[in-house]
C-alpha cells in the first residue's frame, strides 16, 4: 500500500503562508480558503489510503473519512513523522507526503509519482520547497519540509545511497504561499471549490 500523508496545520494560524496571506485575507477568509483547498485535495485523491495529521477541528471534520492522526504539536516534520508511523502500522510500504496548499493536484500526476521506481521522488516548488515527496520504503528518508526542502530531501537520499527523481508536474506547480499564488489560483480556470472562493474573495477585495 502507498499511503497518502497530508499534514494540516491551523488554517488561519501563524505559519509562514498564512502570515503572507494576512495582508490580503482576513483570518476567517484564510480559514475558509484552507478548508476549500483541503476539500479539493481530498476529492482529487479519494481513491487513496489517506492519513491526515492535524489538531484543527475543521480539518478533522472535512477529513472524517480518512485516517485521522493527532498532531503532536512539535512542528510540521514531527507531524509528518507521526502520520508516517501510523501509515506503516496500517501496512503502508510507501508514503506520498502532500502539503495541504496544492489544491489543483490531479490524481494522474500522483499516479506518475507513484510509478517512479526510485526510492525517492520529489516535486519541487518554484522556490525549491517540496510540493510532493514519495518515499519507498515509507520512511527511507526523514521529512525535511521547510525552506529549500527539495534540495534537502535529495541530499538526504544521496547520503543514504538512494536514487531520487525530481519531477515537474503541472497540477503541483502552484502552492498557495502568498498573495500572487492566491491570485493565480483564482485565475486558473479549474473547477475547484478553492478556485471559485479565491475568485470571489478577489472580487470582494477589488470592490472594497
Amino acid at each position: 500500500m502507498h499511503a497518502l500523508v497530508i499534514p494540516v496545520k491551523g488554517f488561519a494560524g501563524s505559519n509562514m503562508a498564512n502570515m503572507r496571506l494576512a495582508g490580503v485575507l482576513t483570518a476567517s477568509e484564510r480559514r475558509e480558503l484552507g478548508i476549500a483547498m483541503l476539500e479539493d485535495i481530498l476529492e482529487a485523491t479519494s481513491g487513496m489510503a489517506t492519513f491526515v495529521v492535524t489538531d484543527d477541528p475543521d480539518a478533522r471534520s472535512v477529513a472524517k473519512r480518512c485516517h485521522l492522526v493527532d498532531d503532536p504539536g512539535l512542528g510540521l516534520n514531527p507531524a509528518i513523522d507521526a502520520a508516517t508511523e501510523c501509515a506503516m502500522a496500517a501496512g503502508a510500504a510507501a508514503t506520498l507526503v502532500l502539503p495541504c496548499d496544492v489544491p489543483l493536484v490531479q490524481i494522474s500526476d500522483l499516479e506518475t509519482i507513484l510509478n517512479i521506481a526510485d526510492p525517492v521522488a520529489v516535486v519541487a516548488s518554484q522556490d525549491r520547497g517540496t510540493n510532493a515527496l514519495s518515499r519507498r520504503p515509507a520512511d527511507c528518508i526523514p521529512a525535511l519540509f521547510g525552506p529549500m526542502s527539495a534540495d534537502a530531501h535529495i541530499a538526504a537520499a544521496a547520503r543514504l545511497g538512494l536514487a531520487a527523481t525530481v519531477l515537474e508536474l503541472d497540477s503541483l506547480a502552484l502552492d498557495i504561499d502568498g498573495p500572487k499564488d492566491w491570485s493565480a489560483l483564482g485565475s486558473s480556470g479549474q473547477r475547484r471549490r478553492s478556485v471559485a472562493l479565491a475568485r470571489s474573495l478577489s472580487r470582494l477585495a477589488q470592490s472594497s
